[in-house]
């Protein structure tokens, strides 16, 4: 029987609610501090995050979250971002374990203040007893995780290793057995040594090839930028190529990535999120509207593929056509409708929804170029949606 478990889920507090406790110790002064003036204490530092994060990724600083205040930004802000981000990529690769007779065995790699493993712990909580091991390079970001898991899901264990990831002595030391589930969180993107992605891609095999528990799981999640979705596409093609596991989502079952070798594409998800009310004082504060999750991400586990296809591009208006990318077995095609005649996912769904579509695709020319083409102009007419969907944003236009 799996263990039982005696905390009232319902009655614990959300990650962001945690989170904002937690940071409002943190900082002399803050305990009763209104939303915005709390916000403006630390809009500095989460702007320069978000800059160092997206376009000055060179510029990141070893070592940047032993340092207080910017280690108190990030976790107010990135934390609760990155929570729910990690639970979307769970939920778009099926990745949310069974109840099993023990408990479930997480490694959380680059964990910095645990953001990955609260994402899990916040659903998991009160259903599957948590076994977390965590490891980072930061020992104070790491107990500010910790101290919020506490709060968050009290009955989980935890283990913290602080330590080079890629000292192979410490990883040794840290790091021992299987795991249900490895989560990577915004942590390859970082990765500069050892050829860049084909590094980190190097090293994700020998992780999963040492650590990961047959009929488990690894998540990785990665910003919305070309470079750390190139990552992951490199990622992807090493695993496969070494035969551990295989890219559930947001792949669907081709062979192999159609964007692998593009300098022009980048596979990346856009989802809809409801800001807890301290990231909306924050935006106010450095003038930005974190109104949807961006992020790209890869789940891989021994099991087909969880869509048979999924939308990776913006809606395309091209005359009365309506053009859309999707990716599919048989790797990427374009989607196209008469506007008049067009279904409504075609305008409505977000980028990384996986979506039905009943018939097959051809090649054809279409937009000026050779490509797989989808015909999903409906029969009836008259099914034009109520209002367009979401379009990407000017730095992640393309798909």
């Amino acid at each position: 029987m799996p263990p039982i478990l005696t905390l009232n889920a319902a009655a614990l507090p959300s990650v962001a609610d945690a989170t904002l406790a937690h940071v409002r110790g943190q900082i002399p002064g803050a305990a009763r501090l209104p939303l915005p003036q709390l916000a403006d204490r630390v809009a500095d530092d989460v702007a320069r995050l978000s800059q160092w994060f997206t376009r000055d990724r060179e510029d990141l600083p070893p070592g940047y979250l032993t340092r207080p205040a910017v280690r108190s930004a990030y976790q107010l802000y990135f934390g609760p971002v990155g929570a729910a981000t990690v639970q979307k990529a769970m939920d778009f690769g099926d990745a949310w374990p069974a109840p099993r007779d023990r408990p479930l065995r997480i490694l959380d790699i680059g964990a910095g203040p645990l953001v990955a493993s609260l994402g899990v712990a916040e659903r998991l909580r009160g259903t599957q007893a948590l076994d977390v091991t965590a490891v980072d390079g930061a020992r104070k970001a790491l107990e500010d995780g910790a101290a919020v898991l506490r709060q968050v899901a009290p009955e989980a264990h935890f283990t913290l290793h602080a330590g080079n990831l890629r000292e192979g002595k410490f990883w040794r030391h840290a790091v021992r057995g299987r795991f249900d589930l490895i989560l990577v969180a915004n942590v390859l993107n970082e990765w500069h040594a050892g050829g860049g992605g084909r590094g980190a891609a190097a090293w994700m095999v020998e992780v999963l090839r040492e650590h990961l528990e047959e009929g488990g799981a690894c998540v990785l999640v990665e910003p919305a930028t070309r470079w750390a979705s190139h990552v992951l596409i490199e990622v992807r093609e090493a695993l496969a190529q070494a035969g551990l596991g295989l890219p559930v989502a947001p792949c669907c079952g081709a062979q192999a990535c159609p964007l692998a070798g593009s300098h022009r594409d980048w596979c990346f998800s856009e989802q809809p999120w409801e800001r807890p009310p301290h990231v909306q004082a924050i935006d106010a504060a450095i003038r930005h509207a974190r109104s949807t999750l961006k992020f790209s991400y890869l789940v891989i586990a021994n099991r087909p593929a969880v869509a048979s296809w999924r939308v990776i591009g913006g809606a395309m208006p091209d005359g009365r056509l309506l053009r859309r990318y999707l990716c599919g077995s048989q790797g990427r095609a374009v989607a196209v409708s008469d506007r008049d005649r067009a279904p409504t996912w075609l305008y409505e769904a977000w980028r990384g929804d996986a979506v039905q579509v009943p018939v097959q695709a051809r090649p054809a020319a279409a937009g000026g170029r050779r490509e797989l083409v989808l015909d999903v102009a409906t029969t009836a007419p008259g099914s034009r949606p109520r209002a367009p969907g979401p379009s990407p944003s000017p730095r992640t236009r393309r798909s």
